[in-house]
């Protein structure tokens, strides 16, 4: 009985108390909001991941086309040539999130030739890209530490002639000849999907020349008879993707390496600017430049001698048949 009776009382106080704490909160309601605001500052003082833990998180991007192009003439007052082009291109990239970490990895390749009587044919685009990297979050998701590698080539013999495939003229180029390994680790800041910046003071870029007969000639800054020439710097690359009207995609990707030796500030350029335009799912559009500059590539005179590095630039509009194909999952972390 003296159970009860104390258990009664207690209960008593504690309606006693909630009726008072409500009548205080009613009656002075800044306190309460001031309550309330001090509840949410120390909420958002503490940061807190934005990831469901319980699932992984993925996005798949698939890009490829291919565009043709003809042109006939005859008897033609105006002059010209009869020619036909075509090329293919792949992009894809995979994306995965999970409690902080990030994993990429791209692939990314071209390549195009044309055909006239004059020339026969020849290569108009040739590249091949393969990049992975991984990234841990600091607290607000925004930055990482990251570190990432990559690996670039091409796949056809190159001429420094129109007509240097025609007449079998020496090459100047070839499959990993050059081929360039690039590692890194830094830090990388992330707005989303559409804006990354990544700086590295701990680089490395490695040329390959693996063809013996330019090894023998010393191109792409590789000594005379050998294969290798490897290179510590600092590397910056900067991505940025913005979809601006409908399936309007204005996308650049810029990276940047400068050695730590007697050529530091003697800086490798890499620039690709693009804008894709996306009719439907099977045809699209395209317009765009890139940029190389390397002070260890020397550039061919026309008489077929070396002269010394220069800006290589290239500009191309192409409208073809491609897909594109996107899978993401409903929430990203990023």
């Amino acid at each position: 009985m003296n159970t009860l009776k104390k258990l009664c009382i207690l209960l008593s106080w504690v309606a006693a108390f909630s009726l008072l704490s409500t009548a205080s909160v009613q009656a002075f309601p800044e306190f309460s909001d001031n309550a309330e605001m001090a509840a949410a500052k120390e909420k958002k003082e503490k940061w807190v991941r934005p990831v469901d833990s319980s699932k992984t998180r993925w996005l798949f991007d698939f890009a490829g086309g291919i565009n043709f192009s003809q042109n006939y003439l005859q008897n033609w007052a105006a002059g010209g040539e009869s020619s036909l082009a075509g090329a293919a291109k792949l992009d894809m990239t995979l994306l995965y999130t999970y409690q902080g970490h990030i994993w990429e990895s791209k692939l990314k390749t071209n390549y195009g030739m044309a055909y006239t009587k004059t020339n026969g044919l020849n290569k108009t685009v040739d590249n091949l890209l393969v990049s992975t990297s991984y990234g841990y979050a600091f607290p607000g998701d925004h930055f990482f530490a990251k570190a990432y590698v990559d690996v670039q080539t091409q796949y056809d013999l190159g001429f420094a002639n129109a007509n240097g495939r025609k007449n079998h003229d020496d090459y100047i180029s070839a499959i990993f000849a050059p081929g360039y390994l690039n590692a890194s680790v830094g830090i990388e800041y992330r707005l989303k999907n559409m804006l990354s910046v990544y700086f590295s003071p701990a680089s490395s870029r490695t040329t390959f020349v693996m063809d013996d007969f330019l090894a023998n000639q010393g191109l792409f800054g590789v000594d005379s008879g050998k294969h290798v020439l490897f290179n510590a710097g600092m590397s910056l690359q900067i991505n940025f993707a913005w979809t601006f009207w409908k399936n309007f995609t204005l996308k650049t990707d810029a990276n940047f390496f400068t050695p730590y030796n007697r050529d530091f500030g003697n800086i490798v350029v890499d620039w690709n600017v693009g804008l894709e335009m996306a009719i439907n799912s099977y045809f699209s559009a395209s317009i765009g430049t890139s940029l190389k500059y390397d002070d260890k590539v020397k550039s061919i005179r026309k008489d077929g001698t070396l002269g010394g590095p220069k800006v290589q630039f290239r500009e191309f509009l192409t409208i073809g048949i491609g897909y594109t194909f996107q899978q993401k999952s409903k929430k990203l972390a990023f």
